[in-house]
C-alpha cells in the first residue's frame, strides 16, 4: 500500500469519526456565460453545486469597518480537487464567499470564508 492511499484512507476514517463536527457544505460553481451566435446574445449558463463534508474551525469578526465575519474551513482535497472554480459556499442557510487558501497539503485544504453581517 502506498503512503498516498494510506493517508487517504486515514483521512476518510478521521472525517467519519468526527461525526457532527463535520457539516455538509454546498459549493456553488462560478457561473459562466454562453453566447448564442444566432441571436448575438450572451446568457448566463446554469449554476452547479457540489456537497461535501467539511470542518468549520473558527469564527471571528474580521473588521469593524467592513462589518464582515470570517471562518476557516477544512476539507479533503480528494473530494474537491480545484477550489478555484467555486465562487461561494452555503453552510446551513448562510452563503459565504471563498477567500484565500491558507494551506493546501495535497490531502487537506484549509481556506478562509467570509460574509457581510
Amino acid at each position: 500500500m502506498s503512503y498516498r492511499n494510506l493517508i487517504d484512507s486515514n483521512l476518510k476514517r478521521a472525517f467519519s469519526m468526527i461525526k457532527d463536527l463535520a457539516t455538509d457544505v454546498t459549493f456553488i460553481r462560478k457561473q459562466g456565460v454562453d453566447y448564442d451566435f444566432n441571436t448575438a446574445a450572451a446568457t448566463p449558463s446554469s449554476t452547479s453545486t457540489f456537497v461535501i463534508k467539511a470542518v468549520i474551525l473558527d469564527s471571528k469578526k474580521k473588521s469593524e469597518d467592513h462589518n464582515t465575519m470570517s471562518k476557516e474551513i477544512m476539507f479533503k482535497t480528494k473530494e474537491l480537487i480545484d477550489i478555484t472554480i467555486y465562487d461561494s459556499i452555503v453552510i446551513g442557510n448562510d452563503t459565504w464567499k471563498i477567500g484565500p487558501i491558507i494551506s493546501n497539503s495535497g490531502f487537506i485544504i484549509l481556506a478562509n470564508i467570509f460574509k457581510e453581517v
